[in-house]
């Protein structure tokens, strides 16, 4: 029996020719002594017919997928880093089908991030300037940035096809991380940071994390009947699931609470705005290499070497570990030793 051709098929009561543009399927049957030449005229006459009126679907690409992902992914604690994360990917591969990138892109737009120079930028895309009135560089993202956006983009195909299916990312390795280490610095030097800003409601806001130690997404759901400074203490919704914490208020955290009212600064706020403001002052100083995220280890080493024990700052910081707690707060050599010393 002869092969027939492509779009005509043999049926018990004949043949049946069809033809399909743009997801639209016709199709007609025909007795079976009906010509081929016959069938292939009537496929090609209503392929025409289908290019005229179809209108013509587009393939989706990374940022329409995008959105699907987002969508199904809102219930995610930190949703608002991971949809910046994401959207890294998008002046590479927004136009682009996500069946079409390869592993080999991937990499490539990985170490681009992970070595190449570029000009810092505030929250509306401007560059950051330094005191001369040049662009700022920031000379390639760290390791720790580059395996967050891989991450990311990883964890979009799993959510939307399946951890079986194809997934360009996950032949990529992430970069190597050099161990963590405590990136806490003395109070001191928030307080200079703090007494460079304009008296505004990020400075009331980074004040109140400075002298609590709080996240930033716990700070943005704080309300008036949280705190309690009569008491001297605050209620904190976790950022990351659990029950509320008790956190108790020094001075500082009294004055920072107080500041922060004054402003009327409660509710969600910009995390790049916060960032901005913070880097303007330490360039002001001449203060590098630090970041808003700094103020939290630096409560936490502050509280273990004013005498508290890994517990206490466990509980403070609300950590589900004493692992994690290690790293914000680590040994101070100079407590350890007076402990030493008493024990002659």
């Amino acid at each position: 029996m002869a092969r027939l051709p492509k779009g005509i098929a043999r049926t018990v009561f004949g043949f049946r020719a069809y033809v399909r543009v743009n997801g639209q399927l016709v199709s007609k049957r025909f007795p079976p002594e009906a010509s081929i030449r016959e069938m292939k005229h009537l496929r090609e006459q209503q392929r025409v017919e289908l290019r005229k009126g179809a209108p013509v679907r587009r393939r989706p690409t990374l940022a329409d997928d995008l959105k699907r992902y987002l969508a199904a992914i809102a219930a995610m604690p930190s949703l608002e880093d991971r949809t910046r994360e994401i959207e890294s990917w998008l002046p590479r591969f927004g136009n682009r089908s996500r069946g079409s990138i390869t592993p080999d892109e991937v990499r490539a737009q990985l170490h681009a991030w992970r070595t190449e120079d570029a000009p810092m930028l505030d929250a509306k895309g401007a560059p950051l300037l330094d005191n001369d009135g040049n662009p700022r560089i920031r000379k390639g993202l760290s390791a720790s940035t580059c395996n967050h956006r891989r991450t990311a983009l990883l964890h979009l195909y799993r959510v939307l096809d399946g951890r079986a299916a194809y997934n360009p990312v996950r032949e990529v390795p992430p970069f190597k991380e050099p161990p963590p280490g405590p990136r806490g610095v003395p109070l001191k030097t928030f307080r200079r940071i703090l007494e460079a800003m304009p008296d505004t409601k990020t400075r009331a806001r980074l004040a109140v994390l400075a002298f609590t130690a709080m996240r930033r997404s716990e700070l943005a759901k704080m309300q008036p009947k949280d705190v309690d400074l009569r008491r001297g203490c605050c209620w904190v919704p976790t950022g990351k699931g659990g029950e509320p914490r008790l956190v108790m208020l020094n001075v500082d955290g009294k004055n920072a609470w107080k500041a922060f009212a004054r402003h009327d600064a409660w509710g969600e706020f910009s995390k790049d705005s916060l960032r901005n403001s913070f880097n303007r002052a330490c360039a002001k100083l001449g203060l590098e290499g630090l970041r808003p995220y700094d103020l939290r280890h630096s409560y936490a080493t502050a509280l273990r070497a004013a005498g508290a024990d890994l517990a206490d700052v466990q509980a403070h910081l609300g950590h589900s570990s004493p692992r994690m707690t290690k790293r914000y707060a680590p040994l101070v050599p100079a407590k350890l030793k007076a402990a030493v010393l008493k024990l002659a």
